[in-house]
C-alpha cells in the first residue's frame, strides 16, 4: 500500500543529510524522495522543538544517530551540550523534559552542532558583521539573508571573531573544529 505524502520543508542540505520541518512524521515521504539520512523538527507551543533524528538504515556509515551512550554518534554529541537526547543506531530524538517542553537548541544551533559532530563544521557559513550562522546557509539561497546587510561579507568559522561578551559554545566549537581540519590539511 502507498503510505500518504506527509508535507515537509527541507530548511538545511548539509553532505549527504538534511533539516527539515514538518507538522507529522514525514521519514518514509523523506526517505521515498531520496534524503537516507535526515533531521526532522517541528516547534513546540511553549517554543522548544522536537527534533528527530533518523537514517534509512544500518547501512547509511556516515550519518551516525546513536545510540547516546556510544560515542562518536550524533545523539551522543548533543546529549553533551544538552541533557535528554536519546535512541538507538538509526532513530532518536531530543529531551522530553518534565514540563511537557523538548529541545531548547535552535534549527541554527542543530545544524551547527551535527555538522561539528560529523566532521563538518568547515561547511558552517556566518554573517561578518553579527558572528552568527549566516541564514542563506540555513534556507540554502544563494542571495543574502535576511539579516544581512547589501554587500556584507561572509566568513567561515575559521575567520569567526567571536567577541568576548558572546559566549557561544556552537561558535567556538564551529571555529574550533574548522581550525583542526585547516591544521590536518596542513600535514
Amino acid at each position: 500500500t502507498d503510505e500518504p505524502k506527509v508535507p515537509y520543508t527541507i530548511i538545511y542540505k548539509g553532505r549527504n543529510w538534511v533539516l527539515a520541518e514538518s507538522e507529522g512524521f514525514a521519514f518514509p515521504t523523506l526517505y521515498a524522495d531520496g534524503h537516507n539520512a535526515v533531521i526532522l523538527y517541528n516547534k513546540q507551543p511553549d517554543g522548544s522543538f522536537a527534533y528527530t533524528i533518523g537514517k534509512k538504515s544500518e547501512f547509511i556509515p556516515y550519518f551516525p544517530v546513536g545510540p547516546h551512550s556510544k560515542p562518536d554518534t550524533i545523539l551522543s554529541f548533543l546529549n553533551g551540550h544538552e541533557k535528554g537526547w536519546g535512541g538507538g543506531s538509526t532513530i532518536g530524538g531530543a529531551p522530553r523534559n518534565s514540563d511537557g517542553s523538548r529541545s531548547r537548541l535552535t534549527p541554527q544551533s542543530i545544524i551547527a552542532l551535527v555538522s561539528i559532530a560529523l566532521g563538518q563544521g568547515e561547511d558552517l557559513v556566518y554573517c561578518a558583521s553579527e558572528v552568527r550562522l549566516c541564514d542563506n546557509l540555513v534556507t540554502g539561497e544563494d542571495t543574502l539573508c535576511s539579516e544581512c546587510s547589501p554587500g556584507e561579507e561572509h566568513i567561515g568559522a575559521e575567520d569567526a571573531e567571536i567577541p568576548e561578551m558572546m559566549n557561544d559554545e556552537v561558535l567556538q566549537a564551529a571555529r574550533a573544529a574548522a581550525e583542526e581540519a585547516k591544521k590536518e590539511e596542513l600535514n
